[in-house]
């Protein structure tokens, strides 16, 4: 696994933790919504388990979202990855006097 789909897939459990607590919901009221066991949602956002085309969308019926809300969140996710690893390097790179 390359680094750009460990940050995917970083970028993708953030999404789904922070759509759940913005509808306000628990891990157990959001597995209980979709039929799932909760076991299913803390591995999804622990990164124990991969997110499946099939499953985004349950997901985002699940939260109260469109496909696309969630992907514009992800790519939220993805950007703030971004800019953390680059102000990380800033601060690596600063000349020290």
């Amino acid at each position: 696994m390359n680094l750009s789909t460990l940050s995917l897939n970083a970028a993708i459990q953030a999404a789904i933790t922070d759509a759940r607590r913005r509808a306000g919901l628990t891990q157990r009221q959001l597995a209980r919504l979709l039929g799932r066991p909760p076991s299913w949602i803390a591995k999804i956002e622990t990164g124990e388990r991969r997110v499946m085309l099939l499953d985004a969308f349950d997901l985002s019926a699940g939260l109260g979202v469109t496909a696309a809300e969630l992907q514009a969140l992800i790519d939220h996710h993805i950007r703030m990855q971004g800019l953390r690893a680059t102000l990380a390097f800033m601060r690596r790179t600063e000349p020290v006097d």
